[in-house]
């Protein structure tokens, strides 16, 4: 087995049990085969073996394809391609915008009114995290992602995310 830290242990450890991750990637990882760092820090950014993954279109690529398996083991899921990741706490995960965007769906079903012009956090390049009630800031993933990219426009410079209802300007700072 290739000598793993005890992060990467512990999650080649849940992804060889977890009966959604595809067999063929079970069987890789249960026979030894490398499990290379990938993460999402807390912050929104994603780390290669602990160094920045620099190219913006290599990370929209992993906002918008991080999932989370019901027995709770985090995936970069590309098409027909599904690797383990490490996805550092943040708390909450934005599933899903309804109502237009002003609402979110978290991760686990629970449903939060946003607003019509909440605070977003950027990477640079796209949304990471939305702040929802509570001062509680929410990672986007999946579907929400998706949903925001579909909207984002650059007007003078800056983000904006045109609703049907109107348009939220995004900070210039980065996450």
């Amino acid at each position: 087995m290739a000598s793993d830290d005890e992060a990467t242990t512990l999650l080649r450890q849940a992804a060889a049990a977890d009966p959604e991750v595809p067999v063929r990637v079970r069987d890789m990882l249960s026979a030894g085969a490398p499990l290379e760092s990938i993460v999402l820090t807390a912050d929104g950014r994603w780390l290669y073996q602990g160094r920045p993954v620099g190219h913006p279109r290599v990370v929209a690529l992993f906002h918008r394809s991080v999932r989370r398996t019901a027995a709770g083991t985090w995936l970069l899921a590309v098409g027909p391609y599904v690797y383990p990741v490490t996805v550092e706490r943040t708390g909450w995960f934005i599933a899903r915008l309804l109502r237009d965007g002003r609402e979110a769906e978290l991760l686990g079903g629970e449903a939060v009114e946003i607003g019509a012009a909440p605070e977003a956090r950027t990477d640079g390049e796209t949304i990471v995290d939305v702040l929802l009630p509570g001062d509680r800031w929410a990672r986007v993933t999946g579907a929400a992602y998706q949903q925001l990219g579909e909207l984002l426009d650059v007007r003078d410079g800056l983000w904006v995310v045109r609703w049907p209802w109107g348009d939220w300007t995004l900070t210039a700072e980065e996450a």
